[in-house]
């Protein structure tokens, strides 16, 4: 009898993770979210030299948070308003934009960010802005895929503008090194173990996992978000406190400002070299607007920098932090419990650089 139990019961467990594992395969063709997620992991692929980057010529929703974009990649593998073929060359004056996920533009349309609005000012006067910010780029990925895309492809720069996220200084801190071959490797994390590869397979495959982790995760950021309200969940945060904290800029900020100046500094002297000139921009994170950090570590150190190097430096910290409420401000310009600028900061950000930029003369 317990036999015959102990075999009903285990082609029970068959049948039901067969069934789940085909309604997974089911559910990857034709549930929304679950199609998305996928196409853009797939258009969001490892690189050989810089660690990760983008499929050329994709098109997906990008999922960021609660919220849904239309996603687009040129034949350059980089963000764009289209999936549109982007000659090496061109005969109009060119600028390369570099930075992380704000550059990139992540939970907003290509339109609203920062980089695509800009673009569009630009155009009137000939000039095209090519976007190759990503999420948690940092300096040693600035400077490798720059490289990369100018010495290695023969793309055509006309010049090139870093914009320095707060967070950049904890990311090369902590998670990137550049080995002797010039090829940039991520520490973070150290081992992938088998533990976080089977959920990741589950995730992708199993609608019972899918469902559970969907349920968990939302009901987790629901009380997080409850628990710290819409200012709390975006400040005192490690990753942005670094410039306020003496503890904290001793651990990440003065070695992750250290490690990205050597990057920056080798991305100063192969421009220099081919007469692209360099300007760096910085911008404050939540928690430096509530503080008002005004002239901020972030300010002075990249400030200097850039006069020492012959850079140019456009400084946004003033557009975010004057007479205006903090609260308000973060509340106007920010993705609601998050640190990533809404389509209202964007414009304010696109406003404020094209007010300080000045285009190089053309060759």
């Amino acid at each position: 009898m317990r036999l015959r139990l102990a075999k009903i019961s285990l082609l029970i467990v068959v049948v039901a993770l067969t069934t789940d594992l085909v309604l997974g395969q089911a559910g990857r063709l034709i549930v929304p979210t679950w199609r998305s997620e996928l196409r853009e992991a797939a258009a969001r692929p490892g690189h050989p030299l810089f660690h990760h980057g983008l499929a050329p010529l994709a098109t997906f929703e990008s999922l960021f948070g609660s919220t849904r974009t239309p996603y687009f990649t040129n034949s350059l593998s980089m963000r764009d308003a289209s999936t549109r073929d982007v000659p090496l060359r061109s005969d109009k004056f060119r600028v390369l934009f570099m930075g992380d996920s704000m550059t990139e533009g992540l939970g907003v349309r290509y339109e609203e960010a920062f980089a695509g609005k800009i673009g569009d000012v630009l155009a009137e006067r000939n000039v095209e802005v090519l976007n190759g910010g990503l999420i948690s780029y940092a300096g040693s990925i600035y400077y490798r895929k720059t490289k990369h895309y100018i010495q290695d492809l023969g793309l055509q720069a006309n010049a090139v503008v870093v914009f320095i996220d707060i967070s950049d200084i904890e990311d090369e801190a902590l998670c990137y090194r550049m080995d002797e071959d010039e090829i940039v490797r991520s520490l973070c994390p150290r081992t992938i173990s088998f533990a976080r590869k089977a959920k990741a397979f589950l995730k992708a495959n199993s609608v019972y996992y899918r469902l559970y982790r969907t349920i968990k995760d939302a009901l987790s950021e629901r009380a997080r978000q409850k628990r710290l309200g819409p200012i709390g969940a975006v400040t005192n945060l490690t990753r942005g406190r670094w410039t306020l904290d003496d503890a904290l800029y001793e651990q990440i900020g003065a070695p992750g400002l250290e490690k990205n100046k050597l990057y920056l500094d080798k991305l100063q002297a192969f421009l220099k070299e081919r007469g692209i000139p360099l300007t760096v921009a910085v911008y404050p994170w939540p928690d430096q607007i509530l503080a008002r950090d005004l002239e901020s570590r972030q300010v002075t150190f990249w400030r200097a920098w850039a006069k020492e190097q012959g850079a140019g430096f456009v400084n946004l910290f003033p557009v975010f932090i004057n007479d205006k409420d903090p609260v308000a401000t973060i509340t106007d310009y920010f993705i609601p419990y998050d640190v990533h600028f809404n389509a209202a900061g964007h414009a304010l950000v696109a406003k404020a650089f094209l007010e300080q930029y000045r285009l190089p003369p053309r060759r």
